[in-house]
Order: structure tokens, then C-alpha cells, then sequence
């Protein structure tokens, strides 16, 4: 893979992984339409975990706050009062789900859909914006960040799974239980983003155990060290700009936008990956 491939993939990923649009899907269709090669193994990890990194950055005070509170609740053992010293648990509640149905049911359920048509699984991809469509609009959205719970945790676990679906999403898969909840959208996206980093740091860690250090040349086979290195800081900057958009967003309108983008994205996508084929 060349470097100016890993950069387009790493600038897409970045968007993509954090703006509700279907990140895999997004690099899935750029391969098909481009016939290039999709990331795999270590530049797959460097990109997962670029962006877990500009997650963290943007929320480093609320994470710092956080870790100083848990660390105040372990020494003293207390129960945990505020938001800041429930809040550990909440995420952990929330993503062990995710995180322990990846390390034992990735590969069946990734074999279980690579059996699938590519017009079925942009079916899928248009299909799983409606849901998140009708829960932007329903409800009173009237919960805010000091409101999370053991119950609503759990909940947005159990959405969380969903992310194994291609064309899911992991940020679309917090949003869509989180809005159920009836969580107002800048607390669904900002627990979005909190459930966001543990998640693709432990993504990462695999992927990036393939890398060759006793090559010089190159990091993994066809992909040069120079490659992995900007490939990782066009990811991080495109993710930061993409987490700070996605949060003014929350902050002055909703997600429609994004929702009605993907409906329209993946019908596009379809269309033309079926007029390639019969043309």
C-alpha cells in the first residue's frame, strides 16, 4: 500500500470512525470503488488507535477528573457519589459488553457476514439509520450527564453489540441507545465519546502486536514505517477536527443531518456498486 493510499485511508478513518457514518462501510467502498487494498493488521491498529488517542485529547480534564475521583472512591472506600466517581463504573458497564463479545465472537460474526452480498449489507447499513432517525426525533431528551446509571449503562451496553453489525458504528451504536434513554444529545455524544476511547485503545492492541520491528524497511508487509507514521497523525487530525465539529453539533442542532446522510450514502452506494456489476 502506498503512502498516499494509507493517508486517504487514514484521513477517512479518522471522519468516519468518529462522525456517525459508518466508518467500515465508508473504507469498504472506497477499496471496491478504487481496487485498492483495505487496512489490515498493524496500519488497521496505528489508525484505531489515532483516534482513540483524539478521544481521549479532547476530554483529557474530564478523564483527569474522572481518574483522580475513582482513585479518591478506591483509597476511602466510599460509595461513589458524583457524577465524576460514578461515571468509571458507568463506561465500564457499558462497553464490557462490546469488548468481551469482541474477544470471543469477532471472527465467527465477522466470517457469519463476509458470506453476505455487498448490495445486502449496504441494505443493512440503510436499514439501521431509520431506527436511529426515529429515536432522534421521540422522546423528551431530557436526561443530562449527572442522570447516568447502573440501568441505562447496561442498556446502552446491550446497543453497544450492535456495533458487530456492519455499517453500525460504534459512535451511531452509543447514540441510538443513549437517545432511547432519553439522554439529551450533547450527554449521549460526550458518553459516546467516554465509552469511545477504552474501546479502540483494546481494538488496537491486537492489530498492533503485527508489527515487524526486525524489518527496517518496512512495519508490515507492503507498508513502510513512513507510511505508518503519517497514516497515524493524518488519522489523529482528522479525528480531533471531527470530534470537535461533532460536538458543536450536539451543542446547536441534532444528528438528522447525519442520519439522512447515511440513508442517502448507502442508496448511493448500492446503486452504483450494482450498476459496476451489471453494467
Amino acid at each position: 500500500m502506498s503512502t498516499y493510499q494509507s493517508v486517504i485511508y487514514a484521513l477517512l478513518h479518522g471522519f468516519c470512525e468518529i462522525l456517525p457514518v459508518g466508518g467500515t462501510m465508508v473504507r469498504s467502498f472506497v477499496s471496491q470503488v478504487f481496487d485498492w487494498p483495505e487496512p489490515q493488521g498493524a496500519l488497521l491498529g496505528v489508525l484505531y488507535l489515532a483516534t482513540a488517542l483524539a478521544c481521549f485529547g479532547h476530554f483529557r480534564d474530564d478523564w483527569a477528573s474522572m481518574t483522580s475521583s475513582l482513585i479518591r472512591v478506591v483509597l476511602y472506600r466510599r460509595r461513589p457519589m458524583t457524577v465524576d466517581e460514578r461515571m468509571p463504573f458507568i463506561v465500564t458497564l457499558a462497553t464490557l459488553p462490546g469488548l468481551v463479545a469482541f474477544q470471543y465472537l469477532q471472527i465467527p460474526v465477522q466470517a457469519a457476514f463476509a458470506a453476505f452480498s455487498p448490495l445486502l449489507l449496504w441494505g443493512i447499513y440503510v436499514g439501521l439509520s431509520f431506527p436511529l432517525l426515529l429515536v432522534e426525533y421521540m422522546g423528551r431528551k431530557s436526561k443530562r450527564s449527572v442522570d447516568w446509571n447502573i440501568l441505562d449503562s447496561v442498556m446502552v451496553g446491550i446497543s453497544y453489540l450492535l456495533w458487530f453489525v456492519p455499517g453500525s458504528g460504534r459512535t451511531e451504536t452509543i447514540l441510538l441507545g443513549s437517545l432511547f434513554r432519553n439522554y439529551n444529545r450533547e450527554a449521549a455524544l460526550k458518553f459516546g465519546f467516554y465509552c469511545a476511547f477504552p474501546v479502540l485503545l483494546t481494538v488496537s492492541f491486537p492489530l498492533l502486536g503485527t508489527l515487524d520491528f526486525s524489518n527496517r524497511a518496512q512495519a508490515q508487509e507492503g507498508v513502510s514505517w513512513m507510511s505508518l507514521a503519517v497514516a497515524f497523525f493524518a488519522s489523529f487530525f482528522s479525528a480531533w477536527l471531527a470530534v470537535g465539529g461533532l460536538v458543536k453539533r450536539a451543542r446547536k442542532a441534532g444528528f438528522g443531518i447525519y442520519w439522512i446522510t447515511r440513508i442517502l450514502f448507502g442508496i448511493g452506494a448500492a446503486g452504483f456498486l450494482w450498476f459496476r456489476a451489471n453494467r
